[in-house]
Protein backbone atom coordinates (compact mmCIF):
# COMPACT_ATOMS: atom_id res chain seq x y z
CA UNK A 1 0.00 0.00 0.00
CA UNK A 2 2.08 3.12 -0.77
CA UNK A 3 0.56 6.81 -0.12
CA UNK A 4 -0.06 6.91 3.79
CA UNK A 5 -0.46 4.37 6.37
CA UNK A 6 -0.18 4.59 10.25
CA UNK A 7 1.81 1.27 11.63
CA UNK A 8 0.96 0.54 15.06
CA UNK A 9 2.89 -1.50 17.37
CA UNK A 10 0.69 -3.48 19.33
CA UNK A 11 2.82 -4.29 22.01
CA UNK A 12 1.94 -0.66 23.31
CA UNK A 13 -2.11 -1.10 23.69
CA UNK A 14 -2.12 -3.32 27.00
CA UNK A 15 -5.80 -4.03 27.20
CA UNK A 16 -5.29 -5.38 23.45
CA UNK A 17 -1.47 -7.17 24.50
CA UNK A 18 -3.34 -9.07 27.80
CA UNK A 19 -6.18 -10.53 25.54
CA UNK A 20 -3.65 -11.37 22.48
CA UNK A 21 -1.68 -13.10 25.04
CA UNK A 22 -4.17 -14.99 26.63
CA UNK A 23 -5.08 -16.89 23.47
CA UNK A 24 -1.98 -16.29 21.63
CA UNK A 25 -1.02 -20.07 22.25
CA UNK A 26 -4.56 -21.62 20.37
CA UNK A 27 -4.57 -19.14 17.58
CA UNK A 28 -2.64 -21.13 14.82
CA UNK A 29 -3.21 -18.30 11.72
CA UNK A 30 -1.82 -14.94 12.85
CA UNK A 31 -1.93 -13.48 9.59
CA UNK A 32 -5.95 -13.53 9.67
CA UNK A 33 -6.05 -12.46 13.02
CA UNK A 34 -4.52 -9.59 11.49
CA UNK A 35 -6.65 -9.30 8.66
CA UNK A 36 -9.43 -9.32 10.87
CA UNK A 37 -7.81 -6.85 13.07
CA UNK A 38 -6.87 -4.47 10.32
CA UNK A 39 -11.08 -4.89 9.12
CA UNK A 40 -11.94 -3.80 12.73
CA UNK A 41 -9.13 -0.79 12.61
CA UNK A 42 -10.64 0.49 9.46
CA UNK A 43 -14.54 0.78 10.58
CA UNK A 44 -13.26 2.59 13.42
CA UNK A 45 -11.42 4.97 11.11
CA UNK A 46 -14.74 5.61 8.97
CA UNK A 47 -16.27 6.39 12.07
CA UNK A 48 -13.86 8.82 12.94
CA UNK A 49 -15.06 10.71 10.12
CA UNK A 50 -18.67 11.25 11.50
CA UNK A 51 -17.15 12.33 14.49
CA UNK A 52 -14.68 14.43 13.09
CA UNK A 53 -12.31 14.05 15.96
CA UNK A 54 -8.70 12.75 16.35
CA UNK A 55 -8.33 9.19 18.00
CA UNK A 56 -6.89 11.45 20.78
CA UNK A 57 -10.37 12.65 20.49
CA UNK A 58 -9.54 16.74 19.46
CA UNK A 59 -11.72 18.12 16.72
CA UNK A 60 -10.65 18.42 13.39
CA UNK A 61 -9.34 21.71 12.32
CA UNK A 62 -11.76 21.32 9.41
CA UNK A 63 -13.50 19.15 7.70
CA UNK A 64 -12.12 16.00 5.24
CA UNK A 65 -14.85 14.96 3.49
CA UNK A 66 -16.07 16.43 0.43
CA UNK A 67 -16.55 13.96 -2.17
CA UNK A 68 -16.45 10.78 0.79
CA UNK A 69 -13.22 9.45 -1.11
CA UNK A 70 -11.02 9.17 1.73
CA UNK A 71 -13.58 7.68 3.99
CA UNK A 72 -14.61 5.18 1.47
CA UNK A 73 -11.23 4.05 -0.19
CA UNK A 74 -9.40 2.95 3.16
CA UNK A 75 -6.99 0.40 2.91
CA UNK A 76 -6.39 -2.52 4.53
CA UNK A 77 -3.40 -5.00 4.57
CA UNK A 78 -1.89 -7.69 7.09
CA UNK A 79 0.53 -10.54 7.50
CA UNK A 80 1.72 -12.71 10.17
CA UNK A 81 3.01 -9.59 12.25
CA UNK A 82 1.39 -6.50 11.31
CA UNK A 83 -2.04 -4.91 10.50
CA UNK A 84 -1.96 -2.24 8.33
CA UNK A 85 -5.15 0.04 7.56
CA UNK A 86 -4.62 3.63 5.04
CA UNK A 87 -4.55 5.11 1.76
CA UNK A 88 -3.18 5.71 -1.46
CA UNK A 89 -4.79 8.61 -2.54
CA UNK A 90 -2.33 11.17 -3.10
CA UNK A 91 -4.13 13.86 -0.27
CA UNK A 92 -4.35 11.13 2.14
CA UNK A 93 -0.99 12.28 3.79
CA UNK A 94 -1.59 15.92 3.97
CA UNK A 95 -4.40 15.80 5.72
CA UNK A 96 -2.89 13.35 8.08
CA UNK A 97 0.25 15.32 8.54
CA UNK A 98 -0.79 18.56 7.76
CA UNK A 99 2.08 20.33 5.36
CA UNK A 100 1.92 23.12 2.82
CA UNK A 101 0.85 22.59 -0.79
CA UNK A 102 2.64 24.62 -3.18
CA UNK A 103 1.42 26.00 -6.85
CA UNK A 104 4.00 24.65 -9.59
CA UNK A 105 6.18 26.99 -11.49
CA UNK A 106 4.17 30.27 -10.85
CA UNK A 107 0.72 28.55 -11.44
CA UNK A 108 -2.02 29.16 -8.49
CA UNK A 109 -3.57 26.65 -6.78
CA UNK A 110 -7.44 26.98 -7.37
CA UNK A 111 -9.93 25.22 -4.45
CA UNK A 112 -13.41 26.35 -3.79
CA UNK A 113 -14.33 27.66 -0.26
CA UNK A 114 -17.96 27.74 0.07
CA UNK A 115 -19.46 29.61 -3.13
CA UNK A 116 -15.91 31.25 -4.15
CA UNK A 117 -13.55 30.23 -5.90
CA UNK A 118 -9.70 31.27 -4.46
CA UNK A 119 -6.64 31.31 -6.42
CA UNK A 120 -3.46 30.85 -3.99
CA UNK A 121 0.32 30.08 -4.83
CA UNK A 122 0.28 28.04 -1.57
CA UNK A 123 -1.98 26.62 1.17
CA UNK A 124 -0.84 25.37 4.46
CA UNK A 125 -3.25 22.39 5.59
CA UNK A 126 -2.98 21.56 9.39
CA UNK A 127 -2.92 18.01 10.09
CA UNK A 128 -6.31 16.18 10.52
CA UNK A 129 -5.09 12.63 12.02
CA UNK A 130 -8.05 10.38 11.22
CA UNK A 131 -5.28 7.03 11.43
CA UNK A 132 -4.66 5.52 14.55
CA UNK A 133 -5.95 3.74 17.34
CA UNK A 134 -8.39 5.54 20.24
CA UNK A 135 -9.19 4.30 23.40
CA UNK A 136 -12.58 3.11 22.21
CA UNK A 137 -10.51 1.42 19.07
CA UNK A 138 -8.42 -0.50 21.47
CA UNK A 139 -11.26 -1.78 23.18
CA UNK A 140 -13.22 -2.93 19.96
CA UNK A 141 -9.48 -4.60 18.98
CA UNK A 142 -9.56 -6.32 22.46
CA UNK A 143 -13.30 -7.65 21.49
CA UNK A 144 -12.12 -8.79 18.23
CA UNK A 145 -9.23 -10.79 19.52
CA UNK A 146 -11.81 -12.23 21.58
CA UNK A 147 -14.35 -13.12 19.14
CA UNK A 148 -11.62 -14.68 16.78
CA UNK A 149 -9.80 -16.41 19.57
CA UNK A 150 -13.37 -17.63 20.86
CA UNK A 151 -13.73 -19.00 16.85
CA UNK A 152 -10.65 -20.72 17.15
CA UNK A 153 -10.57 -22.77 20.65
CA UNK A 154 -14.46 -23.98 18.92
CA UNK A 155 -12.31 -25.89 16.54
CA UNK A 156 -10.40 -27.56 18.74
Amino acid sequence: MSGVSVKIDLSGLSKLNRTIETFSRKIKDRRALNLALATTLRECTRKRFETKKTPEGKAWTSPLVQSGDLRGKLLIDANEQIAKVGSNLVYAAIHQFGGVIKAKKGKALMFTVGNKTLFRRKVTIKANPYLGVSEQDEAALADTVKVYAEEALKDD
